[in-house]
């Protein structure tokens, strides 16, 4: 991405936020759910969300090899506003609704379609995460935006898809979503949850992932591989969640994918197909 189109990227996204801040006309007033007195609530003033989530996942996309870690799960919200790590905004909407990670805010919701837009820390992937990647470059930690959407089919039912980029040019590339969730069960403690969905990378992310470069190749063991954008992966996956007490959270998930295209091409790549596992515990103050 070239430094005019990441600054015309970051005006858009100020254009975009500012209006969505300084907004203060309140919705027309509508029949309330069981649910939404609460929630409607909540949404003035400070929340938060703490947690921890431990997983078992392959090192890298396409690795053998599996390894174990843990990171906090941390949410923060004022009124409109969300600060999230990821997972957490999932944990402090149980019951109401879901938020993406980072700093986001709505920019239409109506009763089946919802609008978001977020702001989040990408870690990127360090050559020290396996032994597979000694000698790659390392893909820089980056800012990225992205842009989601969501229709609800049924009550059970919905569609989803998002669109990500790297705003300072990090080699994060474009990321594009596209999947389909559905409510298996819930009652007032407990949701069950399962989906399925496709991932597809641009040529920048592709080449950051799954690339191996003619001068890292002539250092390297790998053949020389650099693909075009095309889809990276089909995944399908479960969760469950359950309210101890009102404040405590349990959850857990299980997924597997499997890599397409491009990226099931690439020399990097050990396994094509990997799944994992993953359980957390966090306290929300709403």
């Amino acid at each position: 991405m070239t430094s005019s189109l990441r600054s015309l990227c970051l005006l858009g996204l100020l254009c975009v936020l500012l209006p969505a801040a300084a907004e203060t006309q309140e919705e027309p007033a509508k029949a309330k759910t069981a649910d939404e007195p609460e929630a409607n609530a909540s949404a003035q003033g400070f929340h938060y969300v703490l947690g921890l989530r431990a997983a078992y996942q392959p090192e890298f996309m396409g690795a053998r090899e599996y390894k174990t870690s843990a990171r906090p799960l941390i949410s923060l919200q004022w009124g409109k506003w969300r600060l999230s790590s990821s997972g957490a905004s999932a944990v402090m909407g149980f019951g109401r609704d879901v938020q993406g990670s980072g700093a986001s805010t709505d920019l239409l919701s109506r009763d089946r379609v919802k609008v978001s837009l977020s702001l989040r820390f990408d870690s990127g992937r360090q050559s020290s995460d396996s032994p597979r990647l000694s000698g790659l470059p390392d893909v820089r930690r980056t800012l990225r935006s992205q842009l989601s959407t969501r229709y609800s089919l049924s009550d059970e039912l919905s569609l989803g898809a998002s669109w990500s980029t790297d705003l300072l040019g990090r080699g994060g590339g474009s990321v594009v979503g596209l999947g389909l969730g559905y409510r298996l069960y819930r009652d007032t403690k407990t949701e069950w949850t399962t989906g399925a969905g496709v991932g597809w990378g641009s040529r920048r992310y592709q080449q950051s992932y799954f690339g191996v470069a003619p001068e890292v190749a002539s250092r390297t063991l790998y053949a020389a591989y650099q693909p075009g954008s095309g889809l990276r992966d089909a995944y399908l996956g479960m969760g469950l969640t359950y309210a101890i007490t009102h404040h405590w959270i349990a959850f857990s998930s299980a997924s597997i994918g499997r890599l397409q295209g491009p990226s099931a091409d690439s020399p990097l790549v050990e396994r094509r197909s990997a799944g994992q596992v993953a359980v957390g515990l966090a306290y929300r103050s709403r």
